[in-house]
């Protein structure tokens, strides 16, 4: 699941922001960067903030928490597996977050 994760975030990341093209944000939703250890957590914070913006302060909140939980994937300094194994996890989990967020 090495460059999966990364394809599958790409993809979640690029339908929450509308996008149907690789590369949204100059380039930053865009699975070959998101293999690159450390952006993760930018890509994440990126496709939420629409929702942070537009959201209450339960949603906000959860939001926070979120990223809270995943900022680690900024760095630079983490093995790639074990980035990959976190980029993983905050995949799942911002499914499970997009999920309450549109409910």
């Amino acid at each position: 699941m090495v460059r999966e994760n990364a394809l599958f975030l790409e993809n979640t990341c690029r339908r929450t922001l509308n996008y149907e093209d690789r590369g949204a944000l100059n380039g930053l939703v865009d699975a070959d960067q998101l293999n690159r250890v450390g952006t993760g957590y930018y890509v994440l914070a990126a496709a939420l903030a629409p929702y942070f913006k537009e959201g209450n302060s339960r949603d906000r909140e959860l939001i926070n928490n979120f990223l809270d939980e995943f900022y680690s994937l900024s760095d630079s300094e983490l093995t790639y597996g074990d980035y990959n194994e976190l980029l993983g996890r905050a995949h799942g989990n911002l499914r499970e977050l997009l999920n309450t967020l549109t409910a």
